[in-house]
């Protein structure tokens, strides 16, 4: 069973409820009928943050604790310099 966003319009109550998809109204503890909501979310959205700082781009000597990077190909030219490759 799905998880449904429903709302009572006699009283403001708003709940996640686990229900059938046949189940379009539920009682409320005020006696009214609580109207299932449609919700349309956002897909998650990764942002590309820049700068960002990435601590597994270290080097010993020269960067030890992790480099800032700007981009991609920023990331790509630094993980080269420290003879890093990037798996998956």
């Amino acid at each position: 069973m799905p998880i449904y966003d429903y709302e009572c319009p006699t009283c403001g109550i708003a709940l996640d409820v686990w229900a059938k998809v046949e189940e379009i109204s539920l009682s409320c503890a005020c006696g009214g009928l609580m109207e299932r909501i449609i919700t349309i979310r956002p897909p998650n959205v990764i942002c590309d943050l820049k700068p960002y700082f990435d601590e597994n781009l270290s080097h010993p000597v020269s960067r030890p604790h992790g480099s800032w990077v700007e981009s991609r190909a920023h990331r790509r030219k630094l993980m080269q310099e420290l003879g890093l490759k990037e798996r998956g």
